[in-house]
């Protein structure tokens, strides 16, 4: 699967291409990122604790703006697949415009793919400004393949729902990199935990599109076979 301008591997050009530390964003790319969000979604920073002191809410397209007494209650509007639907079902990315690798082995008659290659794909940091907190994985497949329950492996969820032409997420990737980003900045004002919980609840709401999987961690879905997936932490 070869990937368009629009889903780089690598940093857009501009911008720093050493490798990133943990816990300090790309600033640059997440300049870029916040520059292009709605003015709304801007000017309603200011209400950033709602995240924290507030209870998971499955998101409908406007909490950021939303009044605080008005967002502690359960909201299942939507639709949302799950990070393991997009962990195995790597042909579904196609509706995203990111990629989730290239594949690296086709069967003898050159029509199916037996081994998919996720070092490859778009990369976690070009999306999210960061790179992600569990081990040593770059891509955004990668994430789904290794860092299951995280909330790297949500936030991935959500990014690819609300980047999916065929899914009513409710929210933009804006509003999910801004959710994301402000969780990493400042945890202690926005808990990670209850925004994974959010992110979760959004992504459960029920999966419009057809090819449900059910692989295991390392592989993927090719016409009804699981075929192995290659990250940085595997030998090959």
């Amino acid at each position: 699967m070869s990937e368009s301008p629009d889903n780089p591997r690598k940093e857009p050009a501009g911008t720093d291409q050493s490798a990133p530390r943990q816990g300090h964003p790309n600033a640059r790319r997440r300049n870029l990122i916040r520059g292009a969000m709605a003015t709304p979604l801007v000017v309603t920073l200011a209400s950033r604790p709602v995240w924290g002191s507030q209870g998971a809410c499955s998101l409908s397209g406007d909490i950021f703006s939303a009044n605080v007494s008005d967002i502690d209650h359960e909201c299942t509007a939507g639709q949302g697949c799950t990070p393991g639907y997009w962990r195995n079902n790597y042909k579904g990315w196609a509706c995203t415009g990111f990629s989730p690798g290239t594949c690296m082995e086709l069967n003898p008659s050159g029509n199916k793919c037996q081994k998919l290659d996720a070092t490859t794909g778009t990369t976690f940091e070009y999306v999210f400004g960061y790179a992600p907190m569990c081990g040593s994985v770059t891509t955004l497949m990668e994430v789904l393949q290794e860092c299951p329950g995280t909330l790297d492996w949500h936030a991935v969820g959500a990014a690819l729902n609300a980047r999916c032409t065929s899914i009513y997420y409710g929210a933009s990737l804006a509003e999910v990199v801004q959710a994301y980003q402000m969780a990493r900045d400042n945890p202690i004002q926005t808990d990670p935990e209850l925004l994974k919980n959010v992110f979760d609840n959004m992504n459960n709401r029920g999966c419009p599109i057809d090819a449900h999987g059910n692989c295991e961690k390392g592989y993927t879905l090719e016409d009804d076979v699981c075929i192995p997936v290659k990250t940085s932490l595997t030998l090959d």
